[in-house]
């Protein structure tokens, strides 16, 4: 979250869905409050092995994609790239 505030550059976040002290979704939107008002939107890849929690959920934004487990390497960077082109 620090290093999100701190590099306005970075374009997307890589997250599960599910994480140990709360849900992909939560760091998400944290991301957001500490990149603060005017600065530029990132970009969210969900990783899940059930994309029905995203389904669950409300769908995904229009900046936001995923990435159902098990996937290869390539896969995950191509999503990435066109996530941080289409900001």
């Amino acid at each position: 979250l620090a290093l999100a505030g701190a590099r306005p550059e970075l374009a997307v976040v890589v997250t599960d869905i599910r994480l140990p002290d709360m849900y992909g979704r939560r760091l998400a939107h944290r991301v957001a409050e500490e990149r603060g008002r005017g600065a530029p939107s990132i970009g969210v890849v969900y990783v899940t092995g059930n994309a029905i929690e995203l389904t669950n959920d409300g769908g995904l934004g229009p900046d936001e994609r995923f990435l159902a487990k098990p996937f290869e390497f390539d896969e995950l960077l191509a999503l990435v790239a066109e996530v941080a082109r289409a900001r």
